[in-house]
């Protein structure tokens, strides 16, 4: 009838014809199908039910053998030890630490035991211990260690980068990426103190082959664009030599650290505080960056003689022009600004190391507080929004308030800390976070080459790059590895796994 079929536009008659419609015998079967339905749905007894049955089993195997893989994934990686060997196959020689430890783990285990059983005697083909699904478990672990890290990233919004580069055992240049940020987390309690962390993350290398300025700035601004990070929140990178001298003088009076280094720190600052030894800083800096960007253009296989020549005469030009007078007076300019910024006098005899005078937040004058305070507002405005992080004024009115509650044995970071939990100078917390945003050394990005180095090796030179940033995320950053519950990701894995499964 039209009522199933085509529709209906007689309005008037609706009801007649639906009364009709309930009594027609289309509808009455339709009615006992559904009702035949509903209740082998009750009782489990639909046709499917066995099958499904079946597939939940299966899944839960899988995520069961799927559990102690990424165990072993996770050990693997954050030991850098080699997954595979000679060999592919269970229980012979040569077969690498994957499979090993899956063989030793099957001695004990009931879950692996049986799973091995079902292998050797051919019961299922798909047994999943091989390089397939090692590059996937590792795929799953790194990116679920850098979607955290990247929550973070985000929820701390300033951040700096830490970038370096090395070339790996197959001479391909990488860089490392390593972001610093201020993490913040409210206490249990509107009086208990806030956590506040000063984070390091490494989040990957990046495969470099422009060696040059723009090329490497062309690879970190597309890959903080994959990240979906924005530039706009980079406050820095790079190293302070004035931060480092004040450190190592306040090392060298703690009497909290031990005698000797109180004695090297003191000794190190000392000789920073020589206006010749930033002119050698800066001097070398310039010469070695020169001399490695060329290096690198030299590792080519596809460079030719004449440019070879070039190169090494702009290297030539370089030392010839430290020994005109145009080019020392230009390294002692630079090297004066570097010193204003330490309070060092530009002269070559040497000077006995002082503490630079710093005053306390009480002592400064109200105007003279504006004036930084205005000043620090115009470094952090975006030149094309023209929009800063901070207002000057009110950061001054903040400060103000802030100076008879300041001691002199808080860090910035208890400062910061302070104005969390009460709530109140959210310019002075943004200005905290940003100050505290700045790297002072590049130590954690070379400690990532030093995982790079250990896991692509000579043997294990053929790896992709995308299981040698996988398995340096897993080395480097375990200890969020560790913190991560597999069991909602292995879930939906194993579901996949086990549809993949014929059944009889």
């Amino acid at each position: 009838m039209s009522l199933t079929t085509g529709g209906y536009n007689d309005w008037k008659n609706l009801s007649q014809c639906l009364a009709t419609h309930e009594v027609s015998p289309s509808h009455l079967t339709a009615m006992g199908n559904w009702t035949e339905l509903l209740t082998r749905l009750g009782s489990g007894s639909t046709i499917d039910h066995s099958y499904q049955r079946l597939l939940a089993t299966e899944t839960q195997h899988w995520q069961n053998v799927l559990q102690r893989l990424v165990a072993i994934v996770q050990y693997l990686g954050k030991q850098c030890l080699a997954f595979r060997g000679s060999s592919d196959t269970l229980y012979s020689e040569n077969n690498g630490n994957y499979l090993k430890l899956v063989e030793m783990m099957a001695t004990f285990d009931s879950v692996m035991q049986s799973h091995l059983k079902k292998i050797q005697n051919s019961e299922i083909h798909q047994h999943y211990l091989g390089k397939d699904i090692q590059n996937e478990l590792i795929g799953l672990i790194s990116k679920e260690i850098r979607r955290r890290i990247l929550r973070l990233l985000k929820d701390a919004k300033y951040y700096s980068i830490i970038l370096d580069c090395t070339p790996d055992i197959t001479l391909v240049e990488q860089m490392t990426m390593v972001f610093r940020f201020v993490s913040v987390k409210q206490g249990d309690s509107p009086t208990a103190n806030p956590e506040i962390h000063i984070e390091e993350r490494f989040l990957g290398f990046l495969p470099v082959h422009n060696s040059s300025g723009e090329g490497l700035t062309e690879a970190i601004l597309n890959e903080l664009e994959m990240l979906k990070i924005p530039l706009s929140d980079m406050r820095g990178q790079g190293f302070h030599v004035g931060e480092v001298y004040d450190t190592l003088i306040e090392i060298g009076g703690d009497m909290n650290f031990a005698a000797l280094a109180r004695i090297e720190a003191s000794s190190l600052a000392k000789e920073l505080n020589k206006f010749k030894l930033l002119c050698l800083i800066i001097l070398w800096f310039n010469i070695l960056s020169r001399i490695n960007s060329v290096s690198k253009v030299l590792q080519s296989q596809s460079i030719y003689l004449p440019d070879v020549v070039e190169l090494l005469e702009s290297i030539k030009t370089i030392f010839q022009s430290y020994r005109t007078d145009d080019g020392f007076e230009d390294l002692l300019k630079e090297a004066g600004q570097l010193a204003v910024e330490m309070e060092i006098d530009p002269v070559f005899p040497p000077q006995v190391h002082q503490t630079r005078k710093k005053k306390k937040l009480k002592d400064v004058q109200k105007e003279e507080l504006l004036q930084f305070c205005m000043e620090l507002q115009n470094v952090l405005t975006n030149v094309k929004s023209k929009e800063s992080d901070v207002d000057g004024r009110q950061l001054c009115e903040e400060l103000a308030v802030l100076a008879p509650v300041i001691k002199a044995t808080m860090t910035p970071v208890d400062i910061l800390a302070y104005t969390v939990r009460n709530g109140f100078a959210p310019n002075v917390a943004i200005a905290l976070r940003i100050m505290l945003t700045l790297p002072i050394t590049v130590a954690t990005g070379e400690r990532s080459f030093s995982k790079l180095k250990i896991i692509k090796n000579y043997l294990l030179s053929s790896m992709s790059q995308e299981r040698l940033v996988g398995l340096a995320m897993i080395a480097i950053e375990n200890r969020t590895a560790e913190e991560i519950d597999f069991e909602t990701l292995l879930k939906d894995f194993a579901s996949a796994k086990a549809r993949k499964v014929k059944f009889n």
